[in-house]
């Protein structure tokens, strides 16, 4: 990701397989969420040079919310954040669709979540011999826990669009505002609590 001075942003496509496709969206998304009043980052240009794609976008005003929330102890201050973030929210999973995708760049026709989840989890790809005993321990249990709770994933025609990292390294403010949300690189369709593991996962992993 590159400044280009202070009113322009350049994301460029990294050469890892795994990124690749990860940009032919998100022209679509920001277009249709600033439609309906979401703080993202208008898209200008996009597309592909050299066979690496890459976004144009207006940089957006503010600061890291991380940075503030790891350091400031203002409850209240905080509190506002998330009933903004709760708004910006509420517009994305308006957005509602007949079929879920755990990664928008892949073909998906899945009309169950628990079948588009399952398309994405390889567990039986991974050998347990090879992991040294207290990850094949900590594997095995992950194995049981998904096993035992499977079914709780089955259920239809809740899709939405879900940003899928909101964490708040990509979360941006400016005095009591929020003013923007960035990435979109690994948004999905599906029921809107799947945005929750996120927040949930930056809760638990800050310092104490």
């Amino acid at each position: 990701v590159y400044e280009i001075g202070a009113k322009f942003v350049l994301k460029l496509e990294s050469d890892l397989p795994f990124a690749k496709g990860l940009f032919d969206y998100q022209s679509v998304v920001s277009a249709t969420l600033l439609q309906k009043g979401a703080k993202v980052a208008k898209i200008l240009d996009h597309g592909v040079v050299g066979g690496r794609g890459y976004l144009l976008m207006e940089k957006l005003r503010g600061s890291i919310l991380s940075h503030y929330w790891l350091t400031e102890k203002d409850l209240a201050k905080k509190e506002y954040f998330i009933a903004q973030l709760v708004e910006q929210l509420k517009i994305y999973h308006s957005l509602h669709f007949d079929h879920y995708a755990i990664q928008l760049r892949r073909d998906s026709n899945q009309k169950n979540w628990k079948d588009a989840f399952e398309s994405e989890l390889h567990l039986s790809s991974i050998n347990k011999e090879t992991l040294i005993p207290k990850y094949r321990k900590d594997f095995e249990l992950l194995e049981q826990y998904f096993s035992d709770h499977r079914s709780l994933l089955d259920e239809q025609d809740t899709a939405v669009f879900v940003h899928n990292d909101a964490h708040f390294e990509n979360i941006l403010y400016e005095g009591n505002m929020i003013t923007g949300m960035i990435d979109f690189d690994w948004s999905s369709y599906a029921p809107k609590d799947y945005e929750l593991r996120k927040w949930v996962d930056f809760a638990q992993n800050q310092p104490t």
